[in-house]
């Protein structure tokens, strides 16, 4: 397989290049090492383009992981819930995925609470008068 084209979400490229350029190289070697015309087994059912043969994503993703793992690479996830508020995320990534969904989790309650605190002395003029906020 070549590399067509490429989005780097977040500057992820730029960050591996720069930080982890040797495990870069190793993943473009990956892509660079898969045939990619051994994987068009799947055959298109849709109207304009029935019999047509199209790429597997499944066997596709069976091949990368098969090329990894040659290379001792490990499939990593945890689960997470997104929250808008910074300090809020900050804590509770380091949470199990169900105390994080758990609203009453003393962690989540001490920053809301703080949170309460901080919006009532702006409301009370506070911030301003002391340059606290």
């Amino acid at each position: 397989m070549k590399i067509a084209r490429k989005y780097s979400h977040l500057n992820g490229e730029e960050y591996l290049i720069v930080h982890h350029n040797k495990l870069y190289k190793e993943i473009k070697d990956v892509i660079a090492g898969i045939d990619a015309s051994k994987f068009r087994t799947k055959v298109s059912k849709e109207k304009r383009k029935r019999g047509n043969n199209l790429f597997s994503p499944i066997d596709l993703n069976k091949a990368f992981d098969r090329e990894f793992s040659k290379r001792k690479w490990t499939e990593s996830r945890y689960n997470y819930y997104i929250t808008l508020k910074r300090e809020l995320m900050e804590q509770s990534v380091l949470m199990p995925a169900k105390e994080q969904k758990n609203k009453n989790s003393p962690q989540i309650l001490a920053s809301q609470r703080r949170k309460r605190t901080d919006l009532q002395l702006q409301s009370n003029g506070f911030c301003e008068r002391e340059n606290r906020c």
